[in-house]
Formats: C-alpha cells, sequence, structure tokens
C-alpha cells in the first residue's frame, strides 16, 4: 500500500506548478482568505503557497507523510473528518471522484463541518467521461450540488462563474477545472 501511495504521490507531482497558479488565480479572484484547508491536498503545493502568501493552512490527504512536515494530516476521506475548527475557504480540487460513491455523503459532511460563517468552499470533482487515474464517482455537477445543499451551504453563482472565468485564463494542463468548479458560501 505505501508503494502504491508514493506512486500516486508521484504522479501527482506533474500538477505542482498548475496548481500554484490556480491557486493563486482563486485568491485573486475570491479573495485570500485567513485560513484555509485543502481536502484531499495531494503533495501539499495548494498549502505551500498560500502559506507564502501569509494564510495560516492545513492539508488533508492519505498521502502524508514526515516529509510534508508540520499543518498536514494523514486523514483516509472514506472517513469523518473533524480538525475541531472551521476555515474562511475549504477547498477540495478534483478528490471527490476517487471516493467510491457510498461515501459521498461523509465526504460532503466533512466538508461543510469545516466551513466558518461568511466562509466558502471550492469544490471540483471530474465530471461523467472526464479521463483520469481511480474515477469511481464521476458525477455531474447538480449531484454534488444537491448533497451540499442539504448540508446548509449555498451555491454562489457570480463567484462561481468568475473563478471558472480565471481558472480557464489560467495557463495550465488543469484547464478542465472551470468547467468543474462550484462556490459555495455558509
Amino acid at each position: 500500500m505505501s508503494e502504491d501511495l508514493d506512486q500516486w504521490r508521484k504522479g501527482l507531482e506533474v500538477f505542482d506548478d498548475a496548481n500554484e497558479l490556480i491557486a493563486c488565480s482563486l485568491f485573486a479572484t475570491v479573495g485570500k482568505p485567513a485560513s484555509l484547508l485543502d481536502v484531499g491536498c495531494g503533495t501539499g503545493k495548494i498549502v505551500k503557497i498560500a502559506r507564502v502568501l501569509g494564510v495560516d493552512a492545513i492539508g488533508i490527504d492519505q498521502l502524508v507523510n514526515d516529509s510534508y512536515g508540520a499543518g498536514f494530516v494523514k486523514h483516509d476521506l472514506r472517513k469523518p473528518l473533524d480538525v475541531g475548527r472551521k476555515f474562511g475557504m475549504v477547498t477540495t480540487i478534483e478528490v471527490a471522484e476517487h471516493l467510491e460513491p457510498e461515501y459521498s455523503e461523509i465526504f460532503v459532511d466533512s466538508l461543510a463541518l469545516h466551513v466558518a460563517p461568511q466562509g466558502v468552499l471550492i469544490f471540483t470533482a471530474a465530471l461523467p467521461g472526464q479521463s483520469g487515474l481511480n474515477h469511481f464517482n464521476c458525477q455531474f455537477p447538480e449531484w454534488w450540488a444537491n448533497r451540499i445543499y442539504k448540508r446548509g451551504l449555498r451555491q454562489n453563482v457570480e463567484l462561481t462563474w468568475r473563478v471558472a472565468l480565471a481558472w480557464s485564463l489560467t495557463p495550465t494542463q488543469l484547464r478542465f477545472l472551470a468547467a468543474n468548479v462550484q462556490v459555495w458560501q455558509a
């Protein structure tokens, strides 16, 4: 299992530069939060750039090991997550599709639990037919929206469009994020 996770982590490293650009574009569009929780943080690049910009940031992923340093938590997202505080911004970028459908409710509960009052959830998940490894749960945005809405969050359509536009203009191989993004507010 450890070798599989190491291989997965190495595969994600090719997106590190893109994730830096995506994070900077996100902060320029939505505003830099005081605190950020990146759920499914992969290599931790979004957390690291957020910290460089002065954001109190924590990353959660099953890939986390000692090399990540402080502020990263190893966690299986198929289980409930509670880090004991709320955040001005919670991000989960292309994570949900990697969890089997039976864990969707637990995952969405974990996200909603951590969004502070007036905070935002930045959610992306692969659409049906989108290529990628270990895509077990590709759903249309409405499917995820119904679940997030039931947790008391409200979709901010204007911010969703603004982030989608910004990401569509950000020169990375992650252009599909523009079609997948949803911005929610507590």
